[in-house]
């Protein structure tokens, strides 16, 4: 088959594909999804502490997660000891994602977590060790 004949051919397959929920079989939303009831910016706001898992070796440990302030696009604050450089925040539903990345003083390290529930989850990327580790925690009260 020529190439611009898979293109087109291409082309119409995804021009008429149905959507997810056409599907048969796909489920559909249900009261308590991640769409209802939508958290605020303002709750991710605060200081987490957070359980760090180091993949199969060693123990978790506990590690602090400091958000000054979180508005729409943008979170500032610490994780690991270190300040946010870049960061991004979004709310979708009642999830709030987040990313911010620090430096371990041997090279960058990003962030990625969602908050649900009260919960935040989320993984760690250290670059310089090409190491991903993940982690979970729940708001401090003061």
């Amino acid at each position: 088959m020529r190439p611009a004949c898979f293109a087109i051919l291409c082309g119409l397959m995804l021009i008429s594909a149905p959507t997810y929920a056409e599907l048969p079989g796909a489920p559909k939303p249900v009261a308590g999804s991640l769409l209802d009831a939508p958290e605020s910016a303002s709750d991710l706001a605060g200081r987490w502490s957070i359980t760090m898992l180091h993949g199969n070796e060693g123990e978790p440990t506990q590690e602090e997660l400091v958000i000054s302030s979180a508005s729409p696009g943008n979170i500032q604050g610490g994780f690991l000891g270190a300040p946010f450089g870049q960061s991004a925040m979004r709310a979708v539903g009642k999830t709030t994602v987040f990313y911010a990345q620090t430096d371990d003083g041997t090279g960058p390290v990003y962030h990625s977590g969602r908050l649900v529930d009260g919960v935040v989850t989320g993984q760690s990327y250290f670059s310089n060790r090409k190491e991903l580790q993940i982690w979970q925690g729940r708001q401090m009260v003061d």
